[in-house]
């Protein structure tokens, strides 16, 4: 799904777009000069993303963000609570792109509490919220 959709949230809606967004629920792992923190990949596109975290990111950090065996380089360009974005310093391909489309419809993250009990269910497994 697009980030044209009715239902994407309004704080992903920010700034300029260079090309449409893939919206997705997967979980991620975004890592900057203050820590690491598992996160969810909201939506993405070849330049960039939108993440949401348990706690706030600096913008202007440094980043990588890690998904499903897929990295990207990039910097902090915008946050707002617990959601921020990141623009890629070099475009992701097409290919993970389409890559990562298939994944949402295999690995799509729950909501509500069935996403607390997955981050519990794998931190209590692997000792990290992601497997």
């Amino acid at each position: 799904m697009l980030a044209s959709s009715p239902s994407v949230n309004l704080a992903c809606q920010t700034g300029r777009r260079v090309s449409a967004r893939l919206r997705t629920r997967l979980a991620a792992r975004l890592e900057v000069l203050d820590g690491v923190q598992d996160c969810i990949l909201v939506d993405i596109s070849l330049e960039g993303a939108c993440i949401r975290t348990n706690k706030p990111v600096r913008v202007r950090n440094e980043a990588v963000l890690t998904w499903h065996g897929f990295e990207a380089f990039g910097q902090v360009v915008w946050a707002t609570g617990t959601h921020c974005g990141v623009s890629f310093l070099d475009p992701i391909t097409a290919t993970v792109l389409l890559a990562t489309r298939r994944l949402d419809q295999t690995d799509r993250l729950p909501e509500g509490r069935e996403l607390a009990r997955y981050w519990a269910r794998s931190y209590l497994e692997s000792g990290s919220a992601l497997s």
